[in-house]
């Protein structure tokens, strides 16, 4: 190689090693988010059929009798 090649392309593999690692942190970061996103996914379907329950507790407790009241 010409001496005016070897500075650039030295210049190139260090910011491939550079982009390389980035890359690779950035594959941990969305990888630990994914997790993240399917547990409070998990978290959010809990509490969603949780007040579905006390809803429905609620309504049943707030319904009228259909028994008529003890003077009829």
């Amino acid at each position: 190689m010409t001496d005016s090649l070897e500075p650039r392309l030295s210049d190139l593999e260090t910011r491939l090693a550079y982009v390389d690692r980035m890359v690779e942190d950035l594959s941990s970061v969305i990888a630990t988010q994914d997790r993240e996103i399917d547990r409070l996914t998990q978290q959010v379907r809990r509490m969603a059929e949780r007040m579905g329950d006390i809803d429905a507790q609620l309504d049943r407790a707030a319904a009228p009798d259909d028994k008529p009241p003890p003077h009829y």
